[in-house]
């Protein structure tokens, strides 16, 4: 699916047969505590429940928070969990609004370190309000009334922690020269609501980093992006997808698919020029190339399975095929550019009449058979988060070459 919400068009494309990741809810309107204080005046929102590990065991001193707002969010209150995991969180608006409302995002999420949550935190991406919203508002912001925290409707969360991973390494680019106050992160399909990323720190002036609490159960890309970035922003670079533990010793304990890696040293290298974000990370793609090199008496243990060295180079390069003939890991070939899968879509100038033309094309990656799937467009025009929009769906044959719709 591609959106576009620059200008006053966005426009949709669905191919009949996916199924979009569903967005975990809050409690339905639960019962507080017994006996539990009520609110102080200027927190009026409350969330409550209890923290474990993956056993099940009550876990102390888990930090469990909450940030509101709209756009920008704001931690609001905090609570720590007690030696039975419980936990209680009293907490307010980051931002208020006109209608005496004062609805907003409300996330909350649970956090200790050498930990991560196992859901990421998703039961928490909630909503709160002074009041309860009418059925028109709950539909204009397309959410469940069931997840919007009210004064008088406390929400039940509970979470469970997990130990985390973590990795380290040296950032240099092609010279061999450390990078210093560059930023590196980890980023995936699957993150923590109201987050940009996983997790994120800065090279220092050797270039050494470390990233830690990352979740063990996902598979997360590393981003590289330049110090002090400017306009165009083509100042990143990417690496394909890895699960990442947390090493015994040393810098690195990773999967790679089905190969299991550990380096006692991580050597993170940049060539070539950057790119925009949005282009390097889908280029690198969660199973494209993994152009891991070293050379051979620092090489421990390398079978099907397994790769193991004293120290190795991991080079990001934006190019959608690059040479790997003398990677570690035969068979890290370059996929098909997940960028190819965008839909490209490209809408031209509206003449005096308010008519323009949207094209795109199929995106790639995807197997779509002519005289048996079919796609849906759903076109919306209007300003954003404005009740006037329209919507129209447009249902249309799989074909060769680019798709054009006239709007008007």
């Amino acid at each position: 699916m591609y959106r576009s919400f620059r200008g006053f068009v966005v426009a949709s494309f669905l191919a009949i047969g996916i199924t979009p990741t569903p967005v975990s809810a809050c409690a339905d309107d639960p019962e507080p505590p017994a006996g539990k204080p009520a609110p102080e005046r200027n927190q009026p929102w409350r969330a409550f429940g209890k923290v474990t590990d993956k056993d099940g065991k009550p876990l102390a001193g888990v930090e469990v928070s909450a940030s509101c707002g709209f756009g920008t969010l704001f931690r609001t209150g905090s609570a720590t969990s007690g030696n039975d995991g419980r936990y209680e969180l009293n907490f307010g608006p980051g931002s208020h609004t006109s209608g005496g409302s004062n609805f907003q995002v409300a996330t909350i999420g649970a956090h200790k370190t050498g930990h991560f949550e196992a859901n990421l935190n998703r039961q928490g991406n909630c909503y709160a309000a002074m009041k309860a919203l009418t059925a028109d508002e709950t539909k204009h912001w397309n959410i469940e009334a069931s997840r919007i925290v009210l004064p008088d409707r406390p929400v039940e969360l509970n979470f469970v922690m997990r130990l985390a991973g973590r990795v380290s390494g040296k950032l240099i680019d092609e010279q061999g020269l450390p990078l210093a106050k560059y930023g590196i992160s980890l980023n995936g399909a699957e993150i923590p609501p109201s987050s940009g990323v996983v997790c994120s720190t800065y090279a220092d002036d050797q270039g050494r980093f470390t990233l830690e609490n990352i979740p063990t159960t996902f598979r997360y890309q590393l981003e590289v992006r330049k110090a002090n970035p400017k306009p165009p922003w083509d100042d990143m670079w990417a690496s394909a997808a890895l699960r990442f533990e947390k090493p015994d010793k040393g810098d690195l304990h990773a999967w790679f698919g089905d190969r299991e890696i550990r380096l006692q040293e991580l050597v993170l290298r940049v060539a070539g020029p950057g790119m925009h974000g949005r282009t390097a990370t889908p280029m690198a793609g969660t199973a494209g190339v993994l152009d891991l090199t070293a050379d051979q008496p620092n090489v421990i243990e390398r079978k099907d399975k397994l790769l193991s060295a004293k120290s190795a180079t991991l080079t990001l390069r934006n190019t959608p095929k690059p040479d790997v003939s003398q990677s570690l890991i035969a068979e890290s070939v370059p996929a098909e550019s997940a960028i190819a899968s965008k839909i490209r879509l490209a809408r031209s100038r509206p003449n005096e009449a308010g008519e323009f033309t949207i094209s795109f094309e199929n995106p790639r990656g995807m197997d779509l058979a002519k005289g048996k799937h079919q796609a849906i467009v759903r076109i919306t025009v209007g300003e954003s988060n404005s009740p006037d929009r329209t919507t129209t769906l447009h249902q249309l044959d799989i074909r060769d070459g680019p798709y054009q719709l006239p709007v008007k």
